[in-house]
C-alpha cells in the first residue's frame, strides 16, 4: 500500500522515449477476432440447423453419425443399424453431402463463383 503509484504514461527512464505502457504484450485475444469468430460460428451453427433440415430422416441420422459425429461410424455399422449394404449407406452419404453442398451455395451465392 505504501508503494508509488506510476501511470502507464510515465516514460520507463528520464531519457527514455517508451512508457510503462509499451511494455506491456497483449497477450489476451483481439476482441474484434473474438467477436467475429463467435458470428462466424453461429452463422455456421444456424446454417447447419437449416442444411440438416433439408436431408430425409435416413441422410440426416447419416450425415450425423459419419461426418459430425466425434467418432463417426462406419458405413458398415450404418448399413447395419438401416440393414442396408455398406455400398447403398455410401450412396446414400455422398447423396446427402451433395445435398448440403448445394444448399450452401443458395444460401451463400459468392461461394458459386468460386
Amino acid at each position: 500500500m505504501k508503494a508509488r503509484e506510476l501511470s502507464l504514461d510515465d516514460k520507463t527512464g528520464e531519457t527514455s522515449r517508451y512508457s510503462f505502457a509499451d511494455t506491456i504484450s497483449p497477450d489476451g485475444p483481439n476482441q474484434e477476432e473474438t467477436l467475429g469468430e463467435l458470428q462466424d460460428r453461429e452463422g455456421l451453427r444456424e446454417w447447419t440447423g437449416q442444411a440438416l433440415a433439408t436431408l430425409d430422416r435416413r441422410e440426416k441420422y447419416i450425415i450425423e453419425k459419419r461426418v459430425l459425429a466425434e467418432d463417426g461410424m462406419t458405413l458398415k455399422q450404418l448399413g447395419k443399424h438401416f440393414g442396408i449394404t455398406r455400398e447403398r449407406t455410401r450412396q446414400i452419404e455422398r447423396a446427402a453431402l451433395g445435398k448440403l453442398g448445394r444448399h450452401y451455395v443458395e444460401s451463400h451465392p459468392a461461394a458459386a463463383s468460386c
